[in-house]
């Protein structure tokens, strides 16, 4: 989906809620009507319907170079401000489904929210259902969400994931068993189930309808909960949200082929060099060449089985596959540090390399002992 569809299919999404007056009574002649108007007709025929011009959302699909990232429903290159957000806390329920183990138990959950845009108690509520993660650091790297919420006079809300950031159950002792048996995609759903049931009755929104966003694994429970709970969220927005592959459907290889071609089609050479650089750390794998490979990547330990170069293996590609999520043409820091088009320092990294593990080294960066 490209940045003017994504626009496009969120303004389509609260034009029909608008027409139905919600989804509780809607005919599918009603929905291909809307569809065909606002996803088929031209911008100008779009605009005489009294919605924004979309003279910025053009601007912004072209500085997006088309794409809605993944990690986070973002990369307009317009930097979120953090004096545009409120850091605020809710009450959370600590467990959703068994009220014999915690009994009323609540946690303190953390949400940032901008009202800056905000037509109260009639404009929409755009929700980013936060992912694995600060939700700071989401939030200041969404940008296509604030401006979509400056057209649409909508109000932002950002919830962390539990566990995440300042969200924790338990304090310190979170991920200690069995406090950790809390963590889960269902309870992560309901939490953000409740926190949007609630902000609307406190906020006297409660007409407002919700979209809610999301990158990634995010994005995943975006999709989740317009399934789950279609009385609550009247849209998703999934960026790069891998439902399918999570299903185990579909060809789980597919994934590592669109990273390597990112890498490939920057130059063809690049992708030899890894691959090449690749088959000497198998071979000294296999030779139990353990000290060379320490002393070639710069270890804080000498691996001393196959299972420690498999954590290697594991560590190395997945520089590889950050540096492809994050190719933007600006430097990101909610991942790691990265510098701007990380795919290109990378290749120009290893091809300019004469040792190649060293290279390889060097591409992905060493790990802090």
């Amino acid at each position: 989906m490209t940045g003017t569809q994504a626009v496009l299919f969120v303004l389509f999404i609260l034009r029909l809620n608008r027409e139905t007056n919600g989804f509780l009574s809607i005919s599918p002649d009603k929905i291909k009507r809307l569809s065909d108007y606002f996803l088929v007709r031209s911008p100008e025929v779009f605009n005489r319907v009294n919605q924004p011009d979309l003279s910025s959302t053009r601007a912004l699909s072209s500085q997006a170079q088309g794409a809605v990232p993944p990690g986070g429903v973002g990369g307009s290159g317009y930097r979120v401000s953090e004096t545009q957000f409120q850091e605020k806390y809710f009450q959370q329920v600590l467990d959703h489904f068994n009220f014999n183990s915690y009994g009323d138990g609540t946690f303190k959950q953390r949400y940032l929210i901008t009202d800056q845009y905000w037509d109260r108690g009639q404009g929409p509520i755009f929700f980013y259902t936060g992912n694995e993660g600060d939700i700071w650091a989401f939030a200041l790297n969404s940008g296509f969400i604030t401006e979509l919420a400056a057209q649409e006079h909508a109000l932002v809300i950002f919830a962390e994931h539990r566990y995440y950031g300042k969200s924790l159950p338990f304090g310190d002792a979170s991920f200690k068993v069995p406090e950790i048996g809390l963590l889960t995609v269902e309870q992560a759903l309901a939490d953000y189930a409740v926190l949007i049931t609630e902000l609307k009755k406190q906020l006297n929104a409660t007409a407002s309808p919700v979209i809610v966003f999301g990158g990634s694994y995010g994005g995943m429970l975006s999709v989740y909960m317009r399934l789950r709970y279609p009385n609550i969220v009247t849209g998703a927005l999934a960026a790069s949200a891998p439902v399918v592959s999570t299903a185990g459907l579909g060809d789980p290889r597919q994934f590592f082929r669109d990273v390597t071609l990112d890498f490939e089609r920057y130059n063809p050479a690049c992708k030899d060099a890894v691959k090449s650089a690749f088959r000497q750390l198998e071979n000294l794998a296999k030779l139990q060449d353990y000290g060379r490979i320490q002393a070639e990547f710069s270890l804080c330990a000498t691996p001393s089985s196959w299972r420690d170069v498999h954590q290697l293996y594991g560590f190395l590609r997945n520089g590889f596959t950050l540096m492809a999520m994050l190719d933007y043409p600006y430097s990101t820091h909610f991942m790691g540090n990265l510098p701007a088009n990380p795919v290109k320092v990378a290749c120009d990294t290893i091809l300019n390399g004469t040792d190649m593990l060293r290279a390889l080294r060097d591409t992905v960066g060493e790990l802090a002992c």
